[in-house]
């Protein structure tokens, strides 16, 4: 611990910390004029490396405000270390791995006791690989990956904003929710992406979720074409995306391109993938508002609403600007190491003399990106500065005695009613415990627009489809919007099921035709009953069409199945045609006496039956013959029978009476 000068001019006014100049208005301190008891080093990303063009990153720039306002705040409390005063400098971590290690041995050189930062999870995980080696205790306010929660790699580390296990979960429920059973997803192949797709996979299988692929990319591709032809392949319609804006709306556009996207689908992207800079991302030519309607994502909770952040909020609105795009002006405010904050000399595309404003890192505060992140910032400060009042003023520890390891375990001891909630920490991991809640967003095309919440203890709670309805933290004025333009949710998936087989919605899944019951086409959604006049031949076997009643049989019902046929027409019926729905009676004079008989037989030489459905002839009265002979087809037109069956001629001015055959 520095509790001298440390070279800056520290000095004590009236038994209270040195105040920050007025004339910075948060922009920072003079290097020369003051020092600090407590060395802080703040890791934000403020430009881009030369790999991302340099691009200005204002979500750093007003994460690291928040930090100053924190600051600020603390350092001219009287109830909060009034004795010792927080000293700072700032490093641009640029949200790159490599570039926020190099920064993590220069916040170490510097002396910092605690490490505020950086943002993304691929930059914490290689600074806290040199900041272990020192016992260092750092604290992120936007490093959400899960694979950060291991203590074993990264002992020192902790966060205010949640673990992605958290929004994890919540995507798994929303899916449940919708009765989403078949996913695929996309996700970054970087830190965030790769442990929150695990994290993803663990919830969903654990809620009977088939996660039908998972393609990832590398951080900074520019072609996803094999990815997404391999998530095509799967026919899911529900793409779960784990990746920065800027990643997705590439990914988007291109899956749009090649038919990934559009009516019937929904991506549920991660909460960085959600962010409102993805509308910046697109191309000039992208179709967004196609693309993106429909889209749900995440974005952690900020207290917005509450007292607290309503405070924050004011405070916010109140600061000077940094930087002014008319003139270029650039605030000239500098840290405690001497160095510029908002006038970078390390943006490697930008010349020393400035002749762009580009190299400037200031804004005009406004609500147009306070994020949750911004507000977990300004948490992460007052989590440092309650853990040193609890060690230096009740403790009573000096500060030039404290160890990283008295220090990182006060501040998992922390808890406190901050702007993001109630802020608490898991005493192993250091993960957030309380105040862990996402807003859930839903595009129109346009803009993301809140219509629901999740949280750990009551899970997803989604806004009626229309109308106002007062709920936690969303006041639920925005109707939920598919891509399919209709009001009910999209199927999750819609496999192409093979004939004989049909795509069942509840279980998202092809099932085989029930017995009775066929699909002749490939792709079908539902089976067809097999009609009266026929029947499913094959029980236990998906059928791909029904079979047809044989003559002497017949079927009333539909959906029928049987192995054996029909229904057989009885003795005394039958039944001519194939395909009948019943059975006719033999007429009079004729007989069956079997079942399943396509014709009735003719009653013999001297029997006969006056009824009909007969299944016998009786003989006919003695010295009465009938008119038939056994073999009436063979009987020639004009002669006749007796009893004795033998031909004879008609007399002269008779003829035979003939009598049409059954069929």
């Amino acid at each position: 611990m520095c509790k001298d000068a440390c070279g800056f001019g520290y000095h004590i006014a009236n038994g209270k910390k040195g105040r920050l100049l007025a004339q910075d208005n948060l922009n920072g301190i003079s290097g020369d004029e003051y020092g600090g008891n407590v060395k802080i080093g703040a890791m934000y990303p403020l430009f881009k490396t030369t790999a991302g063009d340099c691009q200005y990153d204002p979500a750093g720039a007003r994460r690291l405000q928040a930090f100053l306002l924190a600051l600020e705040e603390i350092n001219n409390s009287s109830d909060i270390l009034p004795n010792t005063r927080l000293s700072y400098s700032v490093y641009d971590s640029k949200r790159d791995a490599g570039q926020s290690f190099f920064q993590a041995i220069a916040a170490q050189t510097w002396g910092a006791d605690v490490v505020v930062g950086p943002a993304n999870s691929g930059s914490s995980v290689n600074s806290q690989l040199l900041l272990r080696e020192y016992d260092i205790p750092q604290i992120s306010y936007s490093s959400t990956s899960a694979e950060l929660s291991v203590v074993e790699q990264y002992p020192y580390f902790m966060r205010t904003c949640p673990s992605d296990a958290f929004q994890a979960v919540g995507m798994a429920e929303l899916c449940i929710h919708y009765n989403w059973t078949s996913v695929a997803t996309l996700y970054s192949s970087s830190a965030y992406g790769t442990a929150g797709i695990e994290a993803f996979v663990v919830a969903a299988r654990e809620r009977g979720i088939d996660v039908l692929s998972t393609q990832s990319f590398q951080p900074d591709a520019d072609d996803f074409s094999t990815q997404i032809q391999a998530t095509l392949d799967t026919e899911a319609k529900v793409i779960i995306i784990f990746c920065s804006s800027h990643a997705a709306a590439h990914l988007m556009e291109q899956g749009y391109s090649m038919g990934l996207g559009g009516s019937g689908y929904v991506f549920i992207g991660s909460d960085s993938a959600s962010n409102i800079h993805i509308y910046d991302h697109f191309t000039e030519a992208a179709d967004v508002p196609n693309i993106m309607r429909g889209f749900h994502g995440f974005n952690p909770f900020s207290g917005d609403g509450t007292e607290a952040h309503d405070a924050f909020i004011e405070k916010w609105l109140n600061l000077a600007p940094t930087y002014d795009e008319t003139t270029g002006w650039c605030s000239e405010a500098k840290d405690d190491a001497g160095t510029f904050i908002w006038r970078r000399y390390d943006v490697e595309c930008i010349d020393e003399n400035f002749a762009t404003y580009d190299a400037c890192a200031g804004f005009v505060p406004d609500l147009s990106d306070v994020s949750g992140y911004v507000a977990y910032s300004y948490d992460a400060v007052y989590t440092v500065a309650y853990a040193l009042h609890e060690l230096i003023e009740i403790q009573g520890i000096p500060e030039e005695e404290l160890s990283g390891a008295e220090i990182f375990s006060a501040m998992k001891n922390v808890r406190f009613n901050g702007v993001t909630g109630m802020v608490s920490f898991d005493q192993e991991t250091g993960d957030r415990t309380e105040g862990v809640e996402y807003i859930l967003l839903n595009s129109d095309g346009y803009k993301n627009n809140p219509i629901g919440v999740w949280n750990s203890y009551t899970g997803i709670s989604v806004c009626p489809e229309t109308g106002a309805n007062a709920m936690v933290s969303v006041d639920c004025a925005f109707g939920q919007v598919w891509s399919t333009g209709e009001n009910s949710a999209p199927r999750g998936r819609i496999l192409t099921c093979e004939a004989g087989y049909y795509y069942a919605e509840d279980r998202d899944t092809c099932v085989a035709c029930p017995d009775g019951f066929f699909a002749a086409t490939t792709g079908a959604t539902s089976c067809t009953p097999c009609p009266p006049g026929t029947f499913d031949d094959t029980p236990g076997v998906p059928s791909v069409g029904c079979s047809r009643c044989s003559p002497g049989e017949f079927n009333p019902e539909f959906n029928m199945s049987s192995s054996t046929g029909c229904h057989p027409c009885s003795p005394g019926t039958y039944q001519a045609k194939a395909m009948q729905t019943s059975c006719l009676a033999c007429p009079a004079s004729f007989f069956t006496q079997v079942s399943r008989s396509a014709t009735c037989i003719l009653c013999g030489a001297a029997r006969y039956t006056d009824e009909t459905g007969s299944t016998e002839c009786i003989s006919c009265p003695d010295h009465t013959t009938n008119w038939f002979p056994p073999t009436l087809l063979a009987t020639v037109i004009g002669a006749y029978s007796v009893i004795d069956a033998e031909e004879h001629h008609c007399p002269f001015g008779t003829m035979q009476k003939e009598y049409p055959l059954p069929y």
